[in-house]
This record gives C-alpha cells, structure tokens and sequence, in this order.
C-alpha cells in the first residue's frame, strides 16, 4: 500500500510502543514485517510524547486550522463554504425519539458539539459549553409521493444547509424527512461547521452513531480536541516544529507565480465556493499502465496521479512552477485516533514539470518530494501562509488555486463516510447542494478494477464545458504517458487530433469574401475612387488663442501619401521592408504610415517617450532601413537626415503587393524579458476590418476619434476602419 493514511496511522502506532519514529519512506524501502522488525531493534529511540488532559478552564486557544477557518468565517461570515452537509436515505422502522438520544448522548460524549468561538481581548478562543440547546428539525412529506416527492426533498436541504454563527453551540444541525410512511423511507440531514470536524471526524461520529443505536457502550474519551490545541501551541511543540518549519519556508524561498488557467469568467471580488463537479474513470490497459508504472517506479497511483495533474496544469497554463494542495488526515499522533475534531492538513506540494524533462524524471522528482513532505506535514498550513504570504487576496486561497486527494479503501477520509444501524438500509442520499474550496478539485478513489475520479470546479470560473475539455486533456497525459513514459513533458500533446483540427483550422476559417486578394492600400485606394473629396483627417492645431481645425480630403491623402511612397522607393524600400515612424499624433503620422504601406513596406511605430535604450534595442533588432520622423527622414544603414524630397505628384500605388505581404510590427512591452516584435500581415488586417465593417456597419457621414497610441494594436482599427470607408478620421490633441 503505502498509502497515507494507513502509512501514517501504523507509524504513529509503532512510535508510542517502540518510541522509533517511521518516515514514510521507509515503508517502501522495508515492505516486510521482518525488514521492519529490524530497523524498530537496530533504530534510534525518540521519546514519545505524549498528549495530556488540560485544567477547565474558561476559554481555550484555537488550533492553527481553527484559527484560518475562524478569520475566513469573519471574511465571509455569511458563505456555507466550510460547511460539511451530508445526507442519508434510511430505510425501515426509525425512532425519531431513538435518533435524537443517541444525538444527545453524542453531544456529551464530545466536546467539539458543544464548542463555540469568540474574540477574547482580541484574540479569538473556543469555549466548551456542559449544555446546549438540540432539537431535531422534522419535515413530513408522507403525504407526497412519486417524482414530485424528490422535488420537494431537494428544496427542503438547500434551505437546511446554512450559515452557522460560530458564537453559538451547537455548531451542527440534524434534519429528519419523512417521506413514505408505507415503506418507512426517511431521509436524515446532518450539517456541521468544519470548524469542529473534518472527513474522518465524521466517520468516528457516525460509526459511535450506529453502536450506540444498537445498544452499545462505548469506551469514555481520555482526550478532547481541546487537549490537542493545547499541545499544539505549547512551547515544546513550537520548537520541534522549527525543523518542519525550515523545510517549509525552503520550499517557498522564491515565491511561487500565481497559476494562470483558462477560464470563462473573470475571478470574483471576493472568493465564492459555488461549485459543481464531473465524474470519470480510468479502467482497463489505461489503468493496468499506471499501475505498472507506479511499481516500476517503487512508487504509489497517489504520485503517479499527481504527476499527470501536474503535467495537465502547466499545459492548460504554461507554467513550470505548480503548486497543488493535497488535504492528509493530520493525526500523525497516536493519541488523536478516537478524537472529533479539524485535524485535516493541507501540503502545498510545489513541482516544476519543466518541458525538457523526461516524465519518468519527473516521477521521481515528485516521489521524492512527496516524501519530504510527508515527513514535515505536522507543519500547518496556515502557518506557511503566515510566514510567506505578504498580503492576502480575498478572491481565492493562499498558495494555491488547485487541490487533489486521492483515496482507497484504507483511506476514503474525503468521501461521504459508511453509515450503518441494525436491521435499517441506509445508503447516502444525493443532494444537489455543490461546494468548491478552490478552483479546480480532483478527487480519485482508487477500487479493484478501475479509478473513479471527480473534478470539482468553480462555477463561478469555469463552464461545464470547459471542464469536459480539462478532462478529456488529462485522459490525453494519461495515455500519452502509459505509451510513452520516456518522453519529455513537452512532447505530451494534450488536445486530441479532432480538436487540433477544430482550433487550428475550422475556428480560424474567418476568411470574409473581399479579403483573399486584399491590402490596406487596395481598399483604401478604392475608398479614394468612391469618396474623393469627403474629409479623411481632422486634426486641431492647438494655438495660444485658438484651436483651428486643419483637414484633408481623401484624394489630397492619397496624393500625399504617394509621393511619401515614391520617395521610400527612391532609398530602396520595397516589399517586406520595415520602416520605423516615430512621430506624436499628427496628420504628417498617417501621411507616413500609408506612405509605408504603398510602398509596399510594413510600418513599425515607436512612441517618442521611450527612454533612449528601449529605441535603440527595437531599431537594432528589427533591422529597420529607414526612421521616419515629424522632422527628418534618417538612412538607418547610413544614418544621416534627409530633410527635404521630392514634392512629385504620383497617381497611384507604384506596385501590386501580395495579400500575404507584411503590413506593421509592433514590439510588446518586454515585460517578461526583451520587447518582441509582433508581425502582422496585409490579410489578416483586412479580414478583421472588414468583419468589423460587416458588424458596425460604418457611414461616410460618421466620424472615428483616433485616441490610441500608435504602438499599441488596438490602434490599428481606429486607423484604418474609417478610411475603409468614406468616414472622418479625426486625430485627438497629445495629451489633450
């Protein structure tokens, strides 16, 4: 096995006998009982430590996992993120009077039912209550039946799942639905606030259920879950966590980069918990490949799993620093098997699927890792998050958007516990209430013949649709690595040949009927034929006293723009060179850029406020021939100013350019490096302003201000759009 858990649980157990601690690890490195009979002999001794009663007291401190799930319920005290609702269908004979003493003898068997939580001097305690109020909340629907019962039982949980105030005890509440009298169905409701349970907290509560049910006596509790805060903040523990602590402040030295997924929506103000799910599995040759993967790698289908996860979360973001919460049952003492209470935490495991390293590489890296991890996972969660997180962003967790758990038959603390009373048939009653705690969730339970798996999603991120896209991508790691586990990350593929065909060619057949053969300067030429003498440019020319408006037809652009063209020619300009313009916002700016364009060259703005290196670094590496300014014309490769050309008159385009010649460069900012120039043709320009004509539908009596600067795209359409037809391009003051 190896599995958590169980790993956990029996190392926690030989510690308190033999007083020899047992690192995961070692459970793999000695699988027997005999190997491990001598390492227990041959090992150092390491005092157990045990857990003790506290005095009663008033208050008592919280637990770190109390602390993060008290300041999250002031945040957002009004969120049922942190509830932990169930449901059960029960069938047969059941004392509703029975039900609710068991209910009571478990209030007073545990502490934690009768525990609430406050500000004292501004530091947040729990208070252990001897009484509280109880009351079984009955709903009666025997008298409805059929499909309108199940429509009625659905309404009735989403109301019962609400806030809790966490001042006031009980922290959890029980429903009872009488649905069919003839059949004795019922359906009981059990919500309780995580604050006071986690997964296998519930299990202990629901099998101490049934046996006092049935009759039984049950040992009384030595400990409570105020014994284990108390030991918890003790100086003893503080200091031997120093270790675990260093490992953990170690791995988040440099601080991780915030995971980039593709989602449909923009991430809310404040993080909601709304959420839903969908479920898949692996069987046959698929699961046979990670099966036989995990042994050849002494490994577990735990680290196999959160190998693939990785690997599908830098694909979808294209990163290689991924961090993944994994939740583990935090009772690694002994002491606390039998104890109710939140002692589930959360290892932010960090990995980096680089795409030159080999998948069976990264198998080990992430083994390796796991079990460092494992060893320092008393560490709290929320205590890493204090120390390495400087501010906090209220729309989503600390650390890390993304979860995984992995379950098996030793270890199903995150599914919905077995619950079980003599002579009733009960089995967990679905609801339709859905909870996500981070974006993306995955859960998997391993069985015998197949590894079933749900996705747990933000609905407030994500479409179910892009969820099935998420999973069919990590079926593709799956398989991709099952064939070939020797590959690089990088040569993984995760989009399957019909929906490369999809994005890369049905999505990108946008072609419009007018722009197979199309330039700028063809359809502004013809734009030139239709409307010569309506106003193209508007500019105000801004003075002391006055702010008169310079203007130019379409034909005087035309023209202007020609002998702008001709001149280029003159120096050597043709198709496909790159000419920078670096000019404030003027009519002298368009003259340029379409005299570029006739020419046949592509323009490439430079925004006069760039600091001098930024400018000399774009001209460098673009290998621009020419710089046109407001003042001069400069010879790159030999540079000197051309201050006057030829005032020639030329009728027309001195040449037939291609659809597919380059129009404009534009370099990106460089904030991830050095700028990038970003080429764009002729056509892919033409189709876009001819889709945006088709949707607008401009008017030659309509005016367009250019406000943009030129060194951005998006500039591009405020440009051209109305000189491709018939409208007034009007040209805002810099600055003003």
């Amino acid at each position: 096995g190896g599995h958590s858990l169980s790993g956990t649980v029996l190392a926690a157990k030989v510690h308190k006998a033999f007083e020899v601690k047992l690192a995961l690890s070692d459970l793999f490195r000695l699988p027997t009982v005999r190997e491990l009979t001598r390492h227990v002999h041959e090992a150092w001794k390491i005092e157990f430590s045990a857990i003790e009663p506290v005095e009663e007291r008033a208050f008592y401190p919280l637990s770190a996992a109390q602390q993060r799930l008290f300041i999250v319920n002031r945040i957002i005290p009004d969120s049922i993120g942190y509830n932990v609702p169930m449901a059960y269908e029960i069938l047969g004979d059941l004392s509703l009077e029975r039900v609710d003493d068991v209910f009571r003898q478990m209030i007073q068997r545990h502490e934690n039912l009768r525990t609430s939580f406050y500000l004292n001097n501004d530091e947040p305690v729990q208070k252990i209550s001897k009484e509280v109020e109880f009351q079984l909340q009955l709903f009666d629907l025997t008298g409805v039946a059929g499909s309108v019962l199940e429509s009625e039982i659905q309404p009735i949980i989403r109301e019962f799942i609400r806030p809790f105030d966490l001042s006031q005890a009980p922290l959890f509440r029980v429903g009872v639905i009488r649905a069919d009298s003839s059949e004795g169905r019922t359906v009981l409701i059990m919500d309780m606030h995580h604050i006071i349970t986690d997964g296998v907290s519930m299990d202990i509560f629901l099998k101490e259920f049934g046996a006092l049910f049935a009759g039984h006596t049950l040992p009384p509790l030595q400990l409570h879950y105020k014994d284990f805060s108390q030991w918890q903040n003790s100086e003893k523990i503080r200091e031997a966590m120093k270790s675990q602590e260093a490992y953990w402040l170690g791995q988040f030295e440099a601080e991780p980069p915030t995971l980039r997924l593709p989602t449909d929506f923009s991430r809310p103000r404040r993080q909601s918990f709304a959420g839903n799910s969908l479920s898949f599995q692996l069987i046959g040759s698929e699961l046979a490949g990670l099966k036989a993967l995990a042994a050849e790698h002494g490994s577990t289908l735990f680290m196999v799993i959160l190998s693939i996860y990785n690997i599908m979360l830098s694909k979808l973001s294209g990163q290689e620093d991924i961090v993944v919460g994994v939740p583990i049952a935090g009772r690694r003492h002994s002491d606390l098997e039998h104890i109710m209470g939140v002692f589930i935490n959360t290892l932010a495991l960090r990995n980096y699927p680089g795409g030159a390293t080999p998948v069976t590489q990264f198998f080990r890296e992430v083994k390796a890792n796991t079990f460092e991890a494992y060893e320092n996972q008393e560490y709290q969660y929320e205590e890493l998050v204090s120390k390495v997180v400087a501010k906090r962003d209220v729309s989503r967790n600390p650390l890390l958007d993304v979860m995984f758990a992995f379950n098996n038959v030793d270890t199903n603390f995150l599914a919905i516990p077995e619950f079980k009373i003599p002579d009733l048939s009960i089995a967990p009653y679905q609801s339709d209430i859905l909870i996500s705690k981070a974006d993306l969730m995955l859960k998997s339970d391993e069985h015998a013949d197949r590894i079933s798996f749900n996705l747990e999603y933000s609905t407030k991120l994500f479409k179910e649709e892009t969820i099935q896209r998420f999973v069919g991508y990590f079926k593709q790691v799956v398989a991709a690595i099952v064939n070939n586990p020797a590959q690089r990350i990088s040569d993984i593929e995760i989009i399957s040949p019909q929906e490369r065909q999809q994005l890369l060619y049905d999505f990108n057949d946008t072609a419009t009927p007018d722009s197979p053969d199309s330039t700028v300067v063809h359809l502004f030429e013809e734009q030139v034929q239709r409307t010569p003498d309506n106003v193209a440019l508007s500019y105000p020319l801004s003075t002391p006293n006055h702010h008169p408006i310079t203007k130019m037809t379409y034909r005087e652009l035309d023209e202007r723009a020609n002998a702008m063209a001709y001149f280029l020619r003159l120096k050597g300009i043709s198709v496909d060179s790159i000419v920078c313009i670096m000019a404030e916002r003027s009519i002298q700016m368009i003259i340029g850029m379409l005299g570029i364009l006739k020419a046949g060259a592509a323009y490439m703005p430079i925004d006069t406020e760039y600091p001098g290196d930024r400018i000399n670094y774009i001209l460098s590496d673009s290998q621009a021939k020419i710089l046109l300014t407001r003042q001069e014309i400069v010879h790159l490769s030999s540079p000197q100013a051309i201050n006057n050309f030829p005032a020639c008159l030329v009728q027309k385009s001195l040449i037939h350019l291609p659809a597919t010649s380059l129009a404009y460069v534009i370099y990106t900012s460089g904030s991830t490096g050095k700028p990038k120039g970003v080429m764009s043709s002729n056509i892919g320009i033409c189709n876009r302003l001819l889709w945006m004509q088709d949707a607008f539908g401009l008017t030659s009596d309509e005016r367009v201000l250019q406000k943009t600067p030129y060194s951005f795209d998006v500039s591009v359409w405020e440009f051209f759009l109305p000189l491709l037809n018939g409208a007034g391009l009007v040209m805002a003051v810099p600055g003003g």
